[in-house]
């Protein structure tokens, strides 16, 4: 237990300091700080590092939401800054209804700050089924546009990009080298098809290609979702049943298993009985995917 008033000279102290203005000049948030919030042990007034890679704190923070916000709560984030200004975001972030306030799980004392920030994409209307997956999902700054006011819904994605999204979705580490010929050096998708090929989640097409820029299949898309998964101790349950798919004889060998599970758990749908494992994947049907993902893993 932690006080304001502790009883003895020297016992350490919890101190939370909030404001709306002592993030660094240099911050590169995203989105508009709403309110920072300074998480500090002290012992006889010096500060006292708390960083802990078994044990997490969970911070609750009174948060009165507007009008702009009450329409999209789901656009609060919360993110460690740094002293440098550079913000990372806590997954674990959310606005919570029934107590009126910002939560999030952390394991270390820092300086943290809630944002509110609303996608200007302007080609949702299509795909509006898609569309609150897509603006959760950008506001976090785990998936981008094509450009400021454009996301292309319905594009097929790239094995490059999808690879990218679900390491940053899962927030998956590794320490990894360039392995493909195909992947060009400083590549915005190098570091993520680097980790994920190190932990397992993805193959090459062959020992030296990875093919970035082709399409992925969504056979091989649930067979990556369920490999990180693993990495992060969310294994599903093998499926007790088997999901009847109309078009079951067209899954691969290696798929099978796969897509039992996710149909099982509710990851997967299928469209008039077919679960269409050799088609492509939209980067609105991504975004879906990917953001029922962040909501079992960290809510």
């Amino acid at each position: 237990m932690f006080g304001n008033n502790p009883a003895a000279a020297g016992q350490p102290t919890l101190t939370i300091n909030i404001s709306t203005d002592k993030l660094p000049a240099q911050n590169d948030l995203k989105g508009k700080a709403a309110v920072v919030v300074d998480l500090q042990f002290t012992a006889a007034g010096q500060p006292l590092k708390f960083e802990s890679k078994s044990t997490t704190v969970t911070v609750s923070i009174p948060y009165t939401l507007t009008a702009e916000e009450k329409a999209h709560p789901e656009l609060l984030n919360v993110w460690y800054v740094n002293d440098k200004g550079e913000a990372q975001l806590v997954p674990t972030g959310s606005y919570n209804p029934a107590t009126s306030s910002i939560q999030f799980s952390t394991n270390h004392f820092s300086t943290y700050a809630v944002s509110y920030n609303k996608p200007a994409f302007e080609d949702l209307n299509a795909t509006r089924w898609a569309t609150q997956a897509i603006e959760t999902l950008a506001a976090k700054g785990i998936i981008q546009g094509v450009s400021a006011q454009a996301f292309n819904p319905t594009a097929s994605i790239t094995r490059a990009d999808f690879t990218k999204l679900l390491v940053e979705t899962f927030g998956l580490q590794a320490i990894a080298e360039t392995r493909f010929t195909d992947i060009p050096k400083g590549a915005y998708y190098e570091k993520a098809v680097n980790i994920a090929n190190k932990l397992g989640i993805v193959n090459g097409m062959d020992d030296q290609h990875f093919n970035p820029q082709a399409s992925i299949t969504r056979q091989d898309m649930f067979v990556m979702i369920t490999r990180a998964l693993a990495q992060v101790n969310k294994s599903l349950p093998k499926a007790n049943n088997v999901t009847s798919f109309t078009d079951g004889a067209e899954i691969s060998a290696y798929a099978v298993e796969a897509i039992q599970a996710l149909a099982q758990q509710g990851f997967v749908e299928g469209s008039a009985g077919k679960v269409n494992p050799l088609d492509n994947t939209t980067r609105a049907e991504t975004a879906v995917m990917l953001h029922r993902l962040f909501q079992y893993i960290y809510q």
